[in-house]
């Protein structure tokens, strides 16, 4: 089930992937103008979400130029949405096209946004992202959370 964000398609779009069990938003754009609308549409779908089923997101930012992908206020709101949800478990992919950006994105990841129980990782590859998310494990029950560096 695909939707198209229609109030502004020039920044993302967004779907369900793994007969829904996975977020999907793909980035055209980001800016602290798509940041904003990527928040507003988000939040609803974290509030409304039954937390006791994890909530697995993949960010595709491999249609966005690197010298766009790293700017603090994408990175601001995705914290601020995390912060207002902390009971929404489950896993963040995030898929960037170029290597250098996505060694840039990870050490950002470990060092400057604070843990939280949201396992999220940098990938390359789609199918592997995908893979990754579908591997979910609980962290109440496993007690880890695996940020790691581009797989």
């Amino acid at each position: 089930m695909a939707t198209e964000y229609m109030a502004n398609q020039q920044h993302f779009t967004q779907e369900w992937l793994g007969d829904g069990q996975i977020l999907c938003y793909r980035f055209r754009e980001l800016g602290r103008e798509s940041a904003d609308e990527w928040y507003a549409h988000i939040r609803p779908i974290f509030q409304a979400w039954d937390t006791s089923r994890p909530l697995h997101m993949l960010m595709d930012g491999r249609a966005v130029p690197a010298t766009r992908l790293i700017t603090p206020h994408p990175l601001k709101r995705a914290r601020q949405l995390m912060d207002e949800h902390p009971a929404v478990l489950g896993r963040t992919a995030v898929i960037i096209g170029h290597h250098l950006t996505s060694n840039i994105i990870s050490t950002m990841l470990r060092t400057i946004i604070k843990p939280n129980r949201r396992a999220r990782s940098i990938f390359h590859s789609e199918s592997d992202a995908i893979a990754w998310l579908l591997r979910y494990e609980d962290p109440n029950q496993s007690g880890r959370s695996d940020t790691a560096a581009a797989r």
